[in-house]
């Protein structure tokens, strides 16, 4: 019930990144209906405003109201 403020997809829309007042990003995969596999990636102190994903699909950037960037890894899901 939280508010989404960033969105963000792939070049071929299998993945899409969302980021929002709930300080957290999540990735979501369309290939993958059930919404119990998505991923959710925490480590950010306040709201996230900024997402994006790389072309390879190998990691995701975020920004937050907290004033940090992170770079996640999407295979083991933590801050390169």
């Amino acid at each position: 019930s939280n508010s989404v403020w960033a969105v963000s997809g792939t070049p071929d829309g299998r993945y899409f990144v969302t980021g929002g007042a709930d300080d957290s990003v999540r990735v979501w995969d369309t290939q993958n209906r059930d919404v119990s596999k998505e991923m959710t990636l925490n480590g950010h102190s306040q709201s996230v405003w900024s997402v994006g994903i790389t072309p390879d699909d190998t990691s995701i950037v975020s920004g937050s109201n907290d004033n940090t960037l992170k770079v996640w890894n999407m295979k083991t899901k933590t801050v390169s």
